[in-house]
């Protein structure tokens, strides 16, 4: 029984994810952040980062933070330098929002030179 109210709620997030309206979006990518898992990550991963370049700032800070949510749950699925231009966005929620992705992939890659990598990128 739960297996169907799951592909409901998959079917209708990439329902939402394909409307025109910000709010159906919005709560999609809400949805999608709290309640996918690791087995649905593959079907949405290429919606959410085509949502990086939306033009209206909450859907790409709420994109943000589902691949966020994403590195968390399978940090070799969702390894993809397309979601870094967030650090530079004119929004300065969906750069905070970014941050975290960074640091997480800073700390998993062990690289020391984070803080002196991420100066120009911010500065530019």
């Amino acid at each position: 029984m739960i297996y169907v109210y799951l592909v409901s709620l998959f079917n209708f997030s990439r329902q939402d994810l394909a409307s025109d309206s910000v709010v159906e979006q919005s709560m999609a990518l809400t949805a999608i952040c709290q309640l996918m898992g690791k087995d649905t990550i593959s079907a949405f991963l290429p919606t959410i980062i085509k949502k990086l370049s939306h033009p209206k700032e909450i859907i790409r800070k709420k994109a943000v933070d589902v691949l966020y949510q994403f590195l968390c749950e399978m940090p070799e699925q969702t390894h993809d330098d397309r979601y870094m231009k967030a650090l530079c966005d004119p929004d300065a929620g969906v750069m905070i929002s970014a941050l975290p992705i960074y640091l997480k992939l800073c700390k998993k890659e062990k690289s020391t030179d984070c803080d002196s990598a991420l100066i120009p990128l911010l500065s530019s």
